[in-house]
């Protein structure tokens, strides 16, 4: 939560920006509300797409301040690759202004009427179901943008590994991204290998990893981690990582 304030007559209104990744994602799928998966309807509104929850758990119509047919909580949201202010912040904040962009930030800016009938335990709990980050793919020279891509185990390794903000910021030459053993490509293809489970017909695919990290963690902890889901380990070697899944 990088940013809380309350307006209106009494406070009603609370206004919270929340970050959901220190860099680009792909898209936010759900945001969950007290383990609730939101539905929602969708306007724009300066220039933002705001999205309006609809679910009865979040709605009373006897709310004299609810944000129309009783709405109680709407957002929007920002992949991390904007170059602007969120217009919708910006004109509902005087706090805001053209120069907060939250740029590289993945984030939501919500906005929650205080309702003693409906949030009479607290502030719901938020979390989101996310497509995350699109990785660089060396078979195909090529960011990735598939989910097959993004949860494979050797192309987030190489990410983390090559990243200049939060990762080891490894040189290209430094990484080997061939098919030979060790290399990223190989790593990554024998991750996508199909795989038949124990009925004899259903497949999947041999390695994923879906998760995510806190800015808290070291880099040996999130190799590890992520190697975990592939059973593998990186080695450098001849001035090269190189990584066998």
């Amino acid at each position: 939560m990088v940013h809380i304030e309350t307006s209106g007559t009494d406070n009603y209104l609370l206004h919270m920006v929340v970050a959901i990744a220190g860099h680009e994602i792909e898209n936010l799928e759900t945001l969950r509300l007290n383990d609730i998966n939101t539905t929602t309807t969708t306007s724009t509104i300066n220039g933002s797409t705001v999205h309006t929850v609809t679910n009865a758990d979040f709605t009373n119509t006897e709310n004299d301040n609810n944000l129309g047919s009783g709405r109680l909580i709407r957002y929007s949201f920002e992949d991390g690759s904007q170059t602007a202010v969120n217009g919708f912040m910006n004109a509902q904040l005087a706090t805001m202004g053209t120069s907060d962009k939250f740029l590289g930030v993945a984030y939501i800016y919500i906005q929650m009427v205080f309702d003693a009938e409906k949030f009479g335990g607290g502030q719901p709990a938020i979390s989101f179901n996310v497509k995350g980050k699109n990785v660089f793919d060396p078979r195909t020279n090529a960011v990735a943008a598939s989910d097959l891509q993004r949860s494979n185990p050797a192309l987030i390794i190489r990410d983390f590994l090559t990243n200049t903000e939060y990762g080891l910021k490894a040189e290209a030459s430094e990484i080997n991204d061939t098919t030979n053993a060790g290399g990223f490509a190989s790593a990554a293809n024998t991750c996508d290998q199909n795989v038949t489970l124990a009925d004899g017909s259903t497949t999947e695919r041999r390695y994923t990893a879906n998760g995510f990290t806190s800015f808290s963690a070291n880099g040996e902890g999130v190799l590890e981690s992520v190697l975990s889901s592939m059973a593998g380990k990186v080695s450098y070697v001849n001035g090269q990582f190189n990584v066998f899944a």
